[in-house]
């Protein structure tokens, strides 16, 4: 009988587990877009050395993982490195970055598998006039990345009327938590009147790093002569907002810049989408959707020292 019961315990904290409820329906609801983190890099141990000699080349070797839930991999996904001298150290092929291999993301039959691999950089070296030159090299990553976060809500025509019967559902506002990438929906606040229920999402950068128009990613090449500014830094585009297996209500949305796009300030911003529910029967549980696209910098910061060898 003991053995019996820890084995319903067991299934239960299973099924609690595995299926995220929505707090304003009954239906289970799979999430395996999750975490804060999209592109994460590092410099490989003693790849380079932190002592270098300029009497070789420099092999710079970095390992790339995909933590998110979006593939990268696309032609202006790059890793650049800059911050020395460029008359004393320089790229043996160009300035223009190596591409950020094909990583996929997180999906639902992968949900804690994480793609990994390897970037590598050979710069040339110049005959020191000194005996040495210690220098902080940075590495910038540039990706496109999407978030997509999804939640059953609960959608009801007349939210204060007083039938004989039982609601199906209550409108609640929701926390969303985070959707496998640097930017996410953090929740979204549910106003329901007769006829009409306003949403108003809230957009977090919940990441280390800065957010910017998609269409600006040529702007994060530190070699690009222009730099990301304030027409491209902070804007998050709404790609969609609909009801799963249903229409879209991004027209309907306000607060968008130029109709598409979020600003944030201090990493957070808004917008609000109204819900016409003249026609809707009676109240019901449906599955939301919002639709983010952006570009994204992360950037990584080392010491070395340049030692010169005597000829």
């Amino acid at each position: 009988m003991f053995k019996m019961k820890k084995v319903w315990i067991f299934l239960l904290l299973f099924f609690v587990f595995a299926c995220n409820t929505g707090s304003n329906g009954n239906e289970p609801f799979v999430n395996f877009r999750s975490g804060t983190q999209g592109v994460i890099f590092d410099f490989v141990p003693n790849q380079p050395p932190y002592k270098i000699y300029d009497d070789e080349r420099v092999n710079v070797l970095l390992q790339v993982e995909n933590r998110g839930a979006y593939p990268v991999g696309k032609q202006l996904d790059k890793i650049y490195l800059s911050g020395f001298d460029h008359q004393l150290i320089y790229p043996l092929d160009n300035f223009n970055g190596k591409q950020i291999p094909d990583l996929e993301g997180k999906t639902i039959d992968n949900r804690g598998i994480v793609g990994k691999d390897y970037v590598e950089f050979q710069l040339g070296v110049n005959p020191l006039t000194s005996a040495h030159y210690p220098f902080k090299m940075m590495a910038t990553a540039c990706y496109g990345y999407q978030s997509i976060a999804e939640t059953p809500i609960c959608i009801d025509p007349n939210p204060f009327s007083r039938g004989s019967s039982a609601k199906v559902c209550v409108p609640n506002s929701l926390g969303l938590g985070n959707q496998g990438g640097p930017v996410s929906v953090s929740n979204v606040n549910v106003e329901a009147r007769k006829g009409r229920t306003s949403l108003t999402f809230n957009v977090q950068n919940v990441g280390s790093g800065d957010v910017y128009k998609r269409d600006s990613m040529s702007h994060c090449n530190p070699y690009s002569g222009s730099e990301l500014d304030f027409k491209d830094l902070d804007f998050v585009e709404v790609v969609d907002v609909l009801f799963v297996g249903g229409e879209s209500i991004k027209g309907f949305c306000k607060n968008l810049v130029d109709n598409n796009f979020v600003r944030l300030q201090n990493n957070v911003g808004s917008f609000t989408c109204t819900v016409d529910t003249d026609n809707v029967g009676s109240e019901q549980t449906r599955v939301l959707r919002v639709i983010l696209d952006y570009g994204y910098r992360s950037v990584l910061f080392k010491d070395f020292d340049l030692i010169h060898v005597p000829r």
